[in-house]
């Protein structure tokens, strides 16, 4: 696979947006001393590397890598990289990207907001930039007092993002279906929807291969329909990782891994249905939908309505191409 070859890798990775993205504005409310108990209260570096090491410890429950450990002095030490989302989307292949100009644009605006601490001005011009160019069907939901914060803007981007992937899935969210969505009427885990999606992209994939066609809207695959593009060992080790999802004693789903089930041997692939950038977009949506909101965000006071105004704010700027249909025992 190629740059993000290995666990390890993309461990350390995610690592790196649990420390700079996790707990939405965790990374801000370090340098600024809000919202954060610290067990050091002086404002050393040393003190700041204790302190968020121990805020990762309790939001995951594990250690930092060593590999994590010995790039940490970045986070400290230079400013550009405490606007980490941008990076992050370059590391992953989504920004820049030619065919989508507003999205690298979005971007950019929000990538000066973090870096001047979310002042009036910058705000101002992410607030213009959404108006000039989408129609706000609620104007409560792009309001300066909300574009102030991180985790806002971070999940008007998903949400922006969520408008580009898999438009063959005619008007469906797939960040409201990970955030809050049901199957067979039942509320899983995030990981658990995740997996659901994969497995239905893995048969669309499968079935495209073979020059049929599959009806999602009626058929749900089974696990054991979805590694018809692996070998047996690794569909049992990719079996094991998922198990242990479930059971929440992973904290998330390897790229890799979905691109072995989508037939690719390299990561940043397209594939025969679908484009690397869906398929790592789709990833990084369901990352962020398990690292984005805390218990104090203002997201956590949206209702379903808002979400589908947000999404619709993105989507009416992008044509749908409605191939497949919705599955029917995915429920918005």
């Amino acid at each position: 696979m190629n740059d993000l070859g290995s666990p390890l890798e993309e461990l350390s990775l995610f690592e790196t947006w649990v420390i700079t993205s996790h707990k939405s504005s965790m990374a801000y409310d370090l340098l600024s001393g809000k919202n954060y108990k610290k067990i050091i209260k002086t404002d050393s570096p040393e003190a700041l590397k204790i302190n968020t090491f121990n805020h990762f410890h309790q939001i995951t429950g594990v250690t930092l890598s060593q590999k994590s450990r010995e790039s940490f002095d970045d986070f400290i030490y230079k400013k550009e990289s405490y606007s980490s989302f941008l990076q992050s989307l370059k590391d992953l292949r989504l920004y820049p990207n030619q065919d989508f100009p507003l999205f690298n644009k979005h971007i950019e605006i929000y990538n000066e907001l973090e870096k001047n601490n979310f002042c009036e001005s910058q705000t101002k011009i992410m607030h213009d930039f959404l108006y000039e160019n989408f129609l706000i069907t609620d104007y409560k939901l792009i309001k300066n007092d909300m574009l102030n914060h991180r985790d806002y803007n971070i999940f008007l981007i998903l949400y922006h993002l969520d408008s580009l992937i898999f438009k063959n899935f005619n008007q469906a969210s797939i960040f409201k279906f990970l955030l809050i969505g049901k199957i067979k009427g039942q509320k899983q885990s995030t990981h658990h929807r995740f997996w659901n999606l994969v497995k239905v992209l893995s048969c669309i994939e499968a079935n495209q291969k073979l020059g049929t066609f599959i009806d999602t809207s009626k058929k749900q695959p089974k696990d054991e329909e979805s590694f018809s593009f692996v070998n047996e060992k690794l569909a049992e080790h990719i079996k094991y990782e998922v198990r242990k999802l479930k059971e929440g004693k992973n904290y998330f789903f390897y790229l890799n891994h979905f691109y072995y089930l989508l037939g690719s041997k390299y990561t940043f692939e397209d594939t025969k249905s679908f484009s690397s950038f869906s398929i790592t977009g789709l990833w990084l949506i369901y990352i962020y939908s398990v690292i984005l909101i805390k218990p104090e965000s203002i997201i956590v006071n949206l209702i379903a309505k808002d979400l589908d105004s947000i999404y619709l704010m993105f989507k009416l700027n992008y044509k749908s191409e409605g191939i497949y249909e919705w599955p029917s025992a995915f429920d918005l």
